[in-house]
């Protein structure tokens, strides 16, 4: 297994960021939403519970199945 140096993996991760090209709307977009949730949680406009734990969790799960079960590039009908 072959390790990527930091810059490439890096740019690899933002390279994946939906968003139009620009390196700034990206790493913006991704601030923005950060920014939005710390507020909301510091501010308890939104207090994490277990259910949260639960939804999080269920997605993430269901985000790796589809990744494994349909690679990039194949549609779920081939």
């Amino acid at each position: 297994m072959s390790t990527q140096p930091p810059a490439e993996k890096a740019s690899e991760i933002i390279n994946k960021l939906p968003s139009s090209p620009s390196l700034v709307t990206k790493t913006g977009t991704v601030i923005l939403g950060s920014g939005l949730v710390a507020t909301a949680i510091s501010q308890e406009l939104y207090v994490m519970n277990e259910e949260t734990v639960i939804a999080v969790g269920f997605f993430l799960l269901l985000g790796f199945i589809a990744k494994v079960c349909y690679p990039v590039g194949t549609s779920p009908s081939s």
